[in-house]
């Protein structure tokens, strides 16, 4: 029970009010993929390094650093 209240009250404190990174579109028109980042404790949707795979390796990251969706093959 104190577990799930730590969890939600970081969801209300840190997560919810950067929302606005969900609105984040790519060059391709796609919605940014967003990560949980377990040493801030923070969602993001950025990248560190342009061309390479991000979020487990569904997106590429952008020279803007943002990790987008790879487009439909």
């Amino acid at each position: 029970m104190f577990l799930s209240s730590c969890v939600l009250f970081l969801l209300l404190t840190y997560i919810v009010p950067n929302k606005s990174d969900y609105a984040l579109q790519c060059p391709n028109g796609r919605q940014a993929l967003w990560t949980f980042d377990v040493n801030t404790l923070r969602m993001s949707t950025g990248c560190s390094t342009p061309r390479q795979l991000c979020n487990n390796k569904i997106g590429i990251c952008t020279d803007q650093n943002l990790c987008c969706p790879r487009a439909l093959k």
